[in-house]
This record gives C-alpha cells, sequence and structure tokens, in this order.
C-alpha cells in the first residue's frame, strides 16, 4: 500500500511540473506575439523553446511545418544582411504572392473574361500588362529592387554624416478605411494629407509608400471587415526638432486601434538596416493584420500579423492593386523628387524592354465588374472604386 502511495505522490508531482512547463512556455510565446507589432527597425527574434518533451514523446515535423518555421524565422530576422539579401527575400515574397492569387483565381468561374486577363495582371509567365501596376509582381519586384538601391545610398551617405537624421513614419487615418464588400479608396486625398503635413511642418525630404491591408477581424461584429489604407515614409533631414513638430502639430489624423496615427522610429545606420525598411515598403500587401480583443479593452498594444487571410481578401487586395498605377502610390517630397523620378524612369525603361505576350489591361474596371457577374458566390461583393 505504502508503495502504490509513493507511485502517485509521484506522478502527481510530475504531471505538476508538465504543467508548469507548458504554462511558462505559452506565456513566452504570448510576450512573443506583443513584441511582434514593435518597430520595423529593430524587429524580433524567434522565443527560445521552453518545451521540455522530448523528441521520442513528439513526431518528427512535417516537411510543410519545417517551411513554415523556416519563412517566420526570414520575417523576424533583426536585420537583412544587405542590398543583395534583401532583393533576394523581396524576390520571394513577390512569388509566394504570385501563387497566392493563383490559388485565389483557381476554380473561379471565366465566361465573359479569360484567365490570362488575371494572370497578366500579376505578370505571369509569358504576359505583360499594358500598363505598370501595382499588382504586376515582376514590376513589383523591379519596383522594389530600384528602391532598395536607392534607400541604400541613403545609408552610405548616413554613414559619412552623422548630423543626418533618418526616420520612418507611418500614417494612419481610419477615416480612409474601406469596407471590404462596398467602398472607395480614396487614395489621392490622403496623398495630399500627408504631403501637407510634411511639407507644413518639417524642412525635410521624404520617399512615401501607400500601402492598403486587411483587417482580418475588425471592426468586431460588423458585417465585411475593414481594408486600411495608410502611408509608410522613410524622412530624413538635418534638423532634429522637425520630428517633435510633425509629431505634435500634424492634425487630422485618428487610429482608435494603433493610438498613435503618426508613428515615428530613428533608422540607425546599420548594415542591411536601411535595405530591410525599403524592401518593407515595396513588399506585396499579402500579410494581414489581427486584433487580440482583450488587449484592445485593456489599451495595450492590440494589433498582430494575421494567422489566415481569406481567399476573398487576398482577392479584394488584388482587386485594389491592379487598380492602382505604380506611379500613383509613390510620391515624394524635396530631395525625395530626384529619387522617385528616377526610380520611375528606370523601372519604365524596363518595362518597354519586357518580353511576351502583350494583355491590354487598360480597362481594368470592366474586368472586374464582369468578373463578380460571372461569380455568383462573390454576390455580396461590389466592384471596388479606387481614385487616385
Amino acid at each position: 500500500m505504502a508503495k502504490l502511495l509513493e507511485r502517485a505522490r509521484r506522478r502527481r508531482k510530475s504531471s505538476k511540473r508538465r504543467i508548469q512547463a507548458e504554462l511558462k512556455r505559452r506565456k513566452t510565446e504570448e510576450k512573443w506575439k506583443a513584441k511582434a507589432c514593435k518597430r520595423i527597425s529593430h524587429g524580433n527574434q524567434l522565443p527560445p523553446s521552453n518545451d521540455t518533451r522530448t523528441s521520442s514523446s513528439t513526431k518528427s515535423p512535417s516537411r510543410k511545418a519545417l517551411k513554415q518555421q523556416a519563412n517566420l524565422v526570414k520575417t523576424y530576422t533583426k536585420y537583412d544582411n544587405g542590398p543583395d539579401h534583401s532583393k533576394e527575400i523581396h524576390l520571394e515574397n513577390c512569388k509566394e504572392y504570385q501563387k497566392v492569387i493563383h490559388a485565389t483565381l483557381k476554380n473561379r468561374v471565366f465566361e465573359q473574361t479569360k484567365m490570362d486577363d488575371y494572370k497578366a495582371l500579376i505578370g505571369g509567365k509569358g504576359l505583360v500588362p499594358t500598363g505598370l501596376i501595382a499588382s504586376d509582381m515582376k514590376a513589383r519586384y523591379c519596383l522594389g529592387k530600384h528602391m532598395i538601391e536607392a534607400i541604400d545610398e541613403l545609408h552610405h551617405r548616413k554613414q559619412s554624416d552623422d548630423d543626418l537624421n533618418v526616420y520612418l513614419v507611418t500614417f494612419v487615418d481610419e477615416r480612409f478605411n474601406v469596407n471590404i464588400r462596398d467602398g472607395v479608396v480614396e487614395g489621392y486625398m490622403l496623398k495630399d494629407k500627408v504631403y501637407n503635413a510634411i511639407k507644413s511642418h518639417t524642412a525635410m525630404s521624404a520617399l512615401a509608400f501607400v500601402e492598403n491591408q486587411v483587417m482580418v477581424n475588425y471592426p468586431k461584429g460588423s458585417e465585411g471587415e475593414v481594408m486600411c489604407i495608410h502611408v509608410h515614409t522613410v524622412v530624413w533631414g538635418y534638423d532634429q526638432d522637425d520630428v517633435k513638430r510633425l509629431l505634435t502639430k500634424t492634425r487630422g489624423f485618428k487610429s482608435n486601434i494603433t493610438k498613435l496615427p503618426v508613428h515615428c522610429v530613428k533608422m540607425h545606420p546599420t548594415e542591411g538596416s536601411f535595405s530591410r525598411v525599403a524592401r518593407y515598403l515595396a513588399k506585396p500587401p499579402y500579410e494581414g493584420k489581427e486584433v487580440d480583443y482583450r488587449k484592445y479593452d485593456e489599451g495595450k498594444p492590440c494589433l498582430f500579423p494575421a494567422r489566415r487571410v481569406e481567399k476573398y481578401q487576398h482577392l479584394r487586395l488584388f482587386e485594389y492593386m491592379a487598380k492602382t498605377p505604380i506611379d500613383k502610390m509613390i510620391f515624394s517630397v524635396r530631395e525625395g523628387k530626384l529619387i522617385r523620378q528616377k526610380i520611375l524612369s528606370d523601372l519604365k525603361a524596363w518595362h518597354r524592354k519586357r518580353k511576351g505576350t502583350r494583355i491590354d489591361t487598360s480597362n481594368v474596371d470592366g474586368l472586374f465588374e464582369r468578373f463578380y457577374v460571372d461569380n455568383g458566390k462573390l454576390k455580396r461583393y461590389r466592384p471596388m472604386r479606387v481614385r487616385w
């Protein structure tokens, strides 16, 4: 009897230790998730594993799981190794986005349109859209490549000039949010608002990108999620008070989720940090955002990378980009105008020399109108209107 009681006591202790280890592991994962929405220039490392289970008691991870883990490590590395490394990652991101959109369009109905029309919009093999549009991933890669080179030149300038200040500034205004089912993207109004804020309150130069992203579970309990249009801007100058004026005097931007509608991070001249920011600005928006409502109610940082973006959400983002000319999503202030002109000039020269079958994409609005007529399952969604 005594031996049985001793064995039961040991089992209870062992079970208690396992529970404590599991709780510790979960707390560590929660801390890591909270850090995932911090500054883009500082990144995050994956948390150390506190899993006490031995290899004999767990199954070996599948090839798919290993690939997902490798992608996760890439996403949260602290800095890129340099401009060439940033270009490689950007190329992989563009290729991945092509696969995502191809999977989104697969099994759709094409009666009044052709699948090749949409393949051309994403820069599919052997197909070339007539215009330079944001959904063309080959053009997007070329854009990112030139962007990385331009920001790397700014990096070298910063290294030789300690007085130069460089910042990554993000502008968010929820009044420009669009319901995913039906809405109008007022891109030109947000561009003008950001441009006037930088021009009026600072003497700094800037190069800015307009981006759109799906909030996969926001707002809570509403019909249709929100697409959040916002602006990422690299600004540089010599007056340290410029950023203070930008943050304190800029009016009219509002965000209930981020609490900071104008968010500023100083960029440090570490090798690979500037090129990583350039890659971040030029990336395709295939990753959504997710709100943790428990943290939202507590007033804590609550915005995290989405665990899953649905196919219809990818489709709406794809439609938005197909209706967005690349030269409209980039704007600049002061010295940034010369950089923008050079990037677009090089991009247009590359586009003229592209080989492949040219597909007329001048009437993208009509293309998507016919697409929604053919696909009755998407009857809740109306063609998106994008104004530039």
